[in-house]
């Protein structure tokens, strides 16, 4: 089990990143609050749900709770390697993965196919 863990490492494809480039800040949808599934208390407060609200009417419910990313403004497009994009950039995708737990190894910085950074070919 052990062997398996250190062989098999969870990665995340983070695509798109090119997208974000015109962007004045970025808002990164972190939890959500919203009624317990008892009935709520006499204060109406809030809880914290544990996970994306699965029904319909607990959504409607629900309110997001954010953190917000200073953007880039500076194109990404083409860029080969992390050291490549703009330190906020590189910022935003080690926030992504400081929050998931899961390393990012590819990164879309473009349309094509070979518009894609590896970060273990680095």
């Amino acid at each position: 089990n052990k062997l398996i863990r250190t062989l098999v490492r969870p990665r995340l494809n983070l695509t798109k990143l090119d997208i974000l480039d015109t962007f004045s800040e970025l808002r990164i949808a972190t939890s959500y609050t919203g009624p317990a599934s008892a009935p709520p208390s006499s204060s109406g407060a809030s809880q914290p749900l544990e996970s994306f609200p699965a029904s319909l009417p607990l959504l409607s419910q629900a309110t997001v709770n954010y953190a917000t990313l200073p953007g880039w403004n500076t194109s990404t497009t083409g860029a080969k390697r992390f050291a490549d994009l703009p330190v906020r950039a590189q910022e935003y995708v080690k926030f992504i993965e400081d929050f998931v737990g899961v390393p990012v190894r590819f990164i879309g910085t473009g349309p094509g196919r070979e518009a894609m950074i590896d970060r273990a070919a680095e």
